[in-house]
């Protein structure tokens, strides 16, 4: 699970240093294709982080942003609730991916918001699958060698474990 979390990816494993680097580079370049978009957007939802929502926030969740299904629309449910952690989500998932901190989970939340901005605006699908499709790449391949999580999970590595029979 902590190989999951912190970004490994068995086949790029045991590649020259070169290959990895590549690889790295380009997660590394996704990662902030993913990020930029949504860290921008967050950045107009705020007046002050994170205690003072910007009343532009609250009036589009609240008013203007509708789920649009086939054959239904409705309001978002808790709008100020989901103003609120979307602004949350629009600031820390992108700084978290941008890092390569915890950048799967982060890539999952993103991956998450996407599908529901989708649903709010049906008709922008063309963006919606490129950010879904970014953020996909970094749940599966992780987050690359340009990452805290690849120096937490290498660090991490380089302990020997403890010679206690209890534990």
């Amino acid at each position: 699970m902590i190989d999951w979390v912190l970004g490994r990816f068995r086949p790029l494993e045991g590649r020259r240093v070169w290959a990895i680097l590549v690889a790295g580079a380009a997660l590394f370049a996704v990662r902030m294709f993913v990020a930029l978009p949504f860290w921008a957007s967050g950045q107009t939802k705020w007046v002050f982080f994170p205690t003072h929502l910007a009343s532009s926030a609250k009036y589009l969740f609240a008013s203007e942003y509708r789920i649009h299904l086939p054959g239904l629309e409705f309001g978002l449910p808790f709008p100020g609730v989901m103003a609120y952690l979307s602004g949350l989500g629009e600031i820390i998932l992108p700084v978290m991916l941008i890092a390569g901190l915890l950048s799967r989970p982060a890539a999952l939340g993103i991956l998450a918001m996407t599908l529901v901005i989708e649903l709010v605006y049906p008709d922008a699908w063309p963006i919606h699958i490129q950010w879904a499709i970014a953020a996909a790449v970094i749940a599966v391949f992780g987050p690359g060698v340009f990452s805290f999580d690849w120096v937490a999970r290498k660090i991490g590595s380089g302990r020997k474990p403890a010679n206690n029979p209890v534990a």
